[in-house]
């Protein structure tokens, strides 16, 4: 008997045509730059009216038409910020520690580059009786608090398909539980991230211990079996973040209390059993709420993946009752230095990483397709994966599905009438928003989610290699990888850092 996985589909863009890619200000715009020409037209003067009309149209593929996901205003904006700090040298950075001692009050705080800055980081309270380690809490620029775990999990390449199915539908359990609960996160968050090997040891191990009085042909397939087994040979750090609103943080606590930061840490703490729970459903085996020093340590083998085999090794001897440290200092955690980001990847500790957009296959997949993507092409390479999940509560996922349904109906309707060809994608579009209400009203969740793959190598190989090792990667199973040009240090934060960062903000939430 074969057993064949379930395809999993029924996923679309969030913004269905043209115009739900526009927002206020772009139609405020768009409506001025039109008054010229109105003007003009009704005071018959042809000429004005055709070059105000041409200038409108200029501003309207300027404003609204989208070029690789974004439109072109916003292009031409992030390159002028991009020629800006590179001939002012404003977007380089410098740890602080470089050169100059810091106070025990600095050691304590995080000092990483560009937007994590605005980062704060708090000590929360012993997580329990049988264990006295104080949790990391953190506190992004947009006033919304995370905590982080790692997690072990066997994985899905060895396991049959009914097992990955279970899998993936416990995923769909949790999303559903924390868009349903007041005070869980409303942001979910998984990492999981290649620990680099550039196989100098096994190397040596093997010049060592290999005869050599063996035929060529032997010595050929010994090869070959050595460089299967390597590449499937990969070790992996798996993270979560959760992140949560501040104001149901505030919403659950007594008057008297619902402000202060003791208020806010205990409400995330109630929250962590139930988590923990929906992780181990979902196949965890382990799932471990870290401490502001391994957050740190986390972080560190993020932006320098060299580091991250010298903390495995102290993790497992300390996991075995020796005495081993196998945390970071925050304020050591981030780069010591980071270059101008060039347009098409980023630079950090001796390090290049490219970041991508996930975009999924429109025919659907499979529990475990994205194997391939976390395999790496060559020695010394590393790869990245992160998917931010953000599930609607049920008032807003059936008035997004509503809406959804009305823009795609609309879409198909205005082209049928004015005689334009419906197109198989339209119609598909048509048939999977018009199902949506129907899969909410039997108790499903509708749920936002986007995904950023990342690739590091050291500085010394050519990026432009891995990254389209990388690309092939994707291109096997059906996904397609959107490079992040001008956006690269974000793209870097989103998939390497587990800070749950990487979600855009939907239109009209607070």
């Amino acid at each position: 008997m074969v057993l064949v996985s379930t395809l999993h589909s029924g996923w679309h863009n969030e913004r269905i045509s043209l115009l739900g890619t526009l927002g206020t200000p772009q139609f405020v715009v768009l409506g001025l730059g039109l008054l010229p020409a109105l003007f003009f037209l009704q005071a018959q003067a042809w000429i004005l009216f055709a070059v105000a009309l041409l200038s409108w149209l200029l501003l309207f593929a300027v404003v609204a038409l989208p070029i690789r996901e974004r439109p072109a205003w916003l292009w031409i904006a992030d390159g002028l910020m991009h020629m800006i700090g590179k001939s002012t040298r404003t977007d380089q950075y410098t740890a602080k520690a470089v050169g100059s001692g810091l106070s025990s009050e600095e050691a304590t705080q995080f000092d990483l580059p560009g937007g994590l800055q605005g980062f704060e980081v708090f000590d929360g309270p012993t997580h329990a009786p049988s264990d006295m380690r104080r949790l990391c809490v953190l506190k992004d620029p947009e006033g919304g608090w995370v905590m982080v775990a790692r997690l072990e999990h066997p994985g899905l390449s060895l396991t049959d398909p009914d097992a990955g199915d279970r899998w993936a539908s416990a995923l769909g359990d949790m999303l559903s539980a924390v868009a349903r609960g007041e005070q869980l996160p409303h942001r979910v968050s998984l990492y999981v991230r290649t620990v680099p090997d550039d196989g100098a040891e096994r190397a040596a191990w093997r010049r060592a211990n290999s005869p050599t009085d063996v035929p060529e042909q032997v010595a050929r397939d010994a090869e070959a079996v050595e460089a299967s087994v390597l590449s499937q040979s990969i070790s992996h750090e798996v993270y979560c973040a959760i992140r949560f609103r501040d104001e149901a943080l505030v919403a659950g606590a007594s008057r008297s209390t619902r402000r202060t930061l003791d208020s806010r840490i205990a409400a995330m703490y109630r929250a962590l059993p139930e988590v923990t729970g929906l992780l181990t459903s979902a196949g965890c085996e382990q799932v471990t709420w870290l401490s502001k020093g391994e957050v740190a340590a986390a972080v560190r083998t993020g932006f320098n993946p060299a580091a991250a085999q010298s903390i495995q090794v102290a993790r497992a001897a300390k996991a075995l009752g020796f005495e081993a440290f196998d945390e970071v200092q925050p304020a050591a955690a981030g780069p010591s230095a980071a270059p101008s980001p060039h347009a098409r990847y980023y630079d950090h500790d001796g390090f290049r990483s490219a970041a991508y957009s996930l975009i999924l296959p429109e025919m659907g997949t499979q529990v475990g397709s994205l194997g391939p993507l976390l395999t790496p092409g060559q020695p010394g390479e590393r790869r990245s994966l992160a998917l931010h999940y953000e599930p609607f509560d049920d008032k807003e996922a059936f008035k997004a599905a509503e809406a959804q349904s009305t823009n795609a109906f609309l879409q198909s309707e205005m082209k049928a009438k004015r005689g334009f060809r419906v197109s198989a994608k339209t119609r598909k579009l048509r048939q999977v928003t018009a199902s949506q209400e129907e899969i909410l009203a039997r108790g499903h969740t509708l749920t936002r989610m986007t995904g950023v793959a990342v690739v590091t190598v050291p500085a010394s190989m050519p990026i432009e290699t891995h990254m389209a090792l990388m690309e092939a990667s994707a291109r096997r199973r059906k996904f397609e990888l959107m490079r992040l040009d001008l956006a690269q240090p974000l793209g870097f934060v989103s998939g390497v850092l587990p800070f749950a960062v990487g979600m855009p903000k939907r239109r009209g939430a607070k």
